[in-house]
């Protein structure tokens, strides 16, 4: 475990725990040498498992520069966190009081071992994989492959590709579960009324998550 997570607030549904890294693929890879914490933020391409190799796959790459290579050419343990949407939580939201404010957010950390790629061989599939997946919504996605053969010869020593076949996923979603039904109603309308992009995105996790609770306690 890498993450401290209370059972009211661990989420299980791995379809939601991979909507969300796909949907936030810019995470922290955090490793240690030494005792000296390293940690770079980095856009990562997410491989679900399969029937042949069940466990998920996070493919990345680093700037050869980066000091934290060593890690990865060294296969250490590491650590990538990615957050989803999250905001404050003001106890005006509640109709239970006193109350204390608190922030509502998503986060997942995936652990494992890190695996690196031969830089002259893996570097173009890595940066091919991960270009596509963040280039599928446009009208006339840019194609890595297309770029010149000796453009691309020219730019691989400076990058450093690794993949990390992931051992552990430790997800949190606290959105309230632990307040009255009423107060989790609250303060979906807080959220609702304040607006954005991240209140809103709060509030519809916390509504799904409510109406799921709420049957489930309908049903037993």
């Amino acid at each position: 475990m890498t993450l401290y997570v209370p059972d009211h607030f661990r989420e299980h549904r791995s379809e939601r725990i991979e909507e969300l890294v796909r949907d936030n693929p810019f995470g922290i890879l955090v490793t240690a040498s030494a005792d000296v914490p390293e940690a770079s933020h980095l856009a990562f391409t997410y491989r679900p498992g399969t029937p042949t190799e069940p466990a998920p796959v996070l493919l990345g790459h680093l700037a050869s520069s980066n000091p934290q290579c060593a890690a990865v050419r060294g296969g250490a343990r590491a650590v990538v966190v990615f957050s989803g949407p999250n905001h404050y939580v003001s106890p005006r939201f509640y109709r239970t009081h006193p109350s204390t404010p608190t922030w509502n957010y998503c986060a997942v950390h995936m652990a494992g071992r890190i695996e690196p790629r031969p830089e002259s061989e893996d570097a173009d599939h890595v940066l091919g994989e991960l270009t596509s997946a963040f280039e599928r919504g446009f009208s006339e996605p840019f194609r890595y492959e297309n770029l010149p053969a000796d453009y691309t010869a020219g730019r691989k020593p400076g990058i450093l590709s690794f993949a990390i076949h992931v051992e552990t996923v430790d997800a949190q979603f606290k959105m309230s579960q632990n307040r009255t039904i009423d107060d989790r109603r609250g303060v979906i309308e807080g959220l609702r009324e304040i607006g954005g992009d991240n209140a809103l995105a709060v509030a519809e996790i916390m509504d799904e998550l409510l109406h799921r609770d709420y049957q489930e306690e309908v049903s037993r």
